[in-house]
């Protein structure tokens, strides 16, 4: 297990990033101290305890809601079946859904699911993994701003390896060959696209994705698991041929889309997270389900985004251990007044979130 390094970009783009991603693990949670535990300890042994606080707090993972059981559920199963298949026409997923509700969270953890599975499933089949192929398992791309599928081949073949001249040195149909066949190379198995929203299918350009979409999986045999943002509002499953709809093409019939929605208001699965968000907290003055008591509250300020409600309370935690922090130091010099580490409504109103959560949300109670 390896901490997030704070000289680095986190950025995955190459395969030593996934590799890296695939390494990492949450931080060691510190024990909860009371507050005249707290209170005997040097300066620097609090100082200490609050950066290792501030570390957990910043990274203590994703809880496992029913949504992302669900996907989950439906990712092994379609792995499962394709994995031990030689039919070239494999059954892809597709994640589709408004922002920040969690689609890249979602997608990565299946992709570290999955690197770690395979492996296992050939060992217990007794099948010897040589290093001859190079093996990466998974290969990972996310799509950073409007464009068309060479952006999307240049990206594959840089996580693979190719070099920026090689890639640039390749025509567009030679550098999609290339790519098939690095992937087929590499034996890679799984193939994730994110944000493929900014191909932007729904334009004329659509038949074209679609084409190149099923034409790198049944070429190298690698199952896509696609993330976008209301992909199912795009032609990208509907075909045309002579400008004529035609219903249930292949396109739709190869992909399972998995549409990931907000939590909804007072649903199990958003008071299970809520639970367990509070869990999670480590300070000294937080009562027990204080936190669940504002549940109506954080939704209503979040609109039920997972990414903005962990936003919210990883913020107001590191902000609450450091007010605490410069209290001591005021202390230190006969001044200041001691305050409680509890994220009361009043607290959590002075904590800033994204455009969305801001322009839409609420601080009502009820």
């Amino acid at each position: 297990m390896t901490l997030v390094s704070l000289l680095e970009n986190n950025a995955i783009l190459t395969r030593e990033d996934w590799e890296e991603f695939l390494a990492h693990g949450i931080p060691p949670r510190p024990p909860l101290l009371t507050r005249a535990a707290y209170d005997e300890l040097s300066p620097r042994k609090k100082f200490i305890y609050d950066q290792q606080r501030d570390d957990w707090h910043a990274d203590f993972g994703f809880g496992t809601t029913e949504t992302y059981t669900k996907v989950e559920s439906s990712f092994m199963l379609s792995m499962k079946l394709n994995i031990r298949s030689k039919d070239s026409v494999k059954q892809h997923l597709a994640l589709s859904g408004p922002p920040t509700l969690g689609k890249t969270t979602i997608a990565t953890a299946l992709g570290k699911w999955f690197a770690v599975w395979l492996p296992a499933l050939l060992e217990a089949r007794g099948e010897v993994v040589d290093d001859e192929h190079e093996n990466i398992w998974v290969v990972y791309v996310t799509l950073t701003a409007e464009t068309g599928t060479r952006h999307l081949d240049e990206q594959i073949a840089f996580f693979l390896g190719m070099t920026v001249s090689d890639i640039r040195a390749y025509g567009d149909q030679q550098l999609t060959n290339a790519v098939k066949l690095e992937i087929k190379r590499h034996r890679t198995k799984l193939l994730i696209v994110d944000d493929l929203h900014l191909l932007k299918p729904g334009r004329e350009n659509t038949d074209y994705i679609r084409d190149h979409l099923k034409s790198l999986s049944s070429q190298s045999g690698a199952t896509l698991l696609v993330v976008g943002i209301e992909l199912e509002t795009t032609n990208l499953f509907e075909e045309q041929r002579k400008k004529q709809a035609v219903k249930a093409g292949q396109t739709g019939g190869r992909f399972e889309l998995v549409p990931i929605k907000r939590i909804e208001r007072n649903s199990n699965e958003w008071t299970a997270l809520i639970t367990w968000c509070e869990e999670q907290l480590v300070l000294m003055e937080q009562p027990k389900g204080d936190l669940l008591n504002l549940q109506n509250y954080l939704w209503n300020r979040t609109q039920g985004s997972i990414g903005s409600l962990l936003h919210l309370v990883r913020k107001a935690a590191i902000l609450s251990v450091q007010i605490t922090g410069k209290d001591n130091e005021n202390q230190s010099n006969g001044e200041g007044k001691e305050r409680e580490e509890h994220l009361t409504k009043a607290f959590l109103d002075d904590v800033t979130l994204d455009y969305n959560a801001t322009t839409y949300g609420n601080r009502e109670n009820k």
